[in-house]
């Protein structure tokens, strides 16, 4: 089973309710989250659990994005 921690540290299982994207992505992750759900939705509806795991998934892609760019600057720093 999965488990989000919210901001507040409460541990919200990703079976029972829908979290609200806009409290843990920022603006860029939030259109890619929109985005993939309008497309998702086409083809049924998104269960709350797809919802929740999508949210946490964008999040670790950021993460993993501004840890890339964070060491690439670094080095780009020692170079010039």
């Amino acid at each position: 089973m999965n488990f989000i921690k919210s901001i507040k540290g409460n541990v919200i299982t990703a079976d029972f309710q829908k979290i609200d994207p806009s409290v843990i992505l920022n603006k860029d992750c939030l259109d890619i989250f929109y985005e993939t759900v309008s497309e998702i939705e086409q083809y049924g509806k998104v269960t709350t659990k797809e919802w929740n795991s999508l949210i946490g998934y964008i999040k670790q892609l950021d993460y993993q994005y501004d840890d890339f760019t964070d060491e690439k600057m670094y080095y780009l720093n020692i170079i010039n």
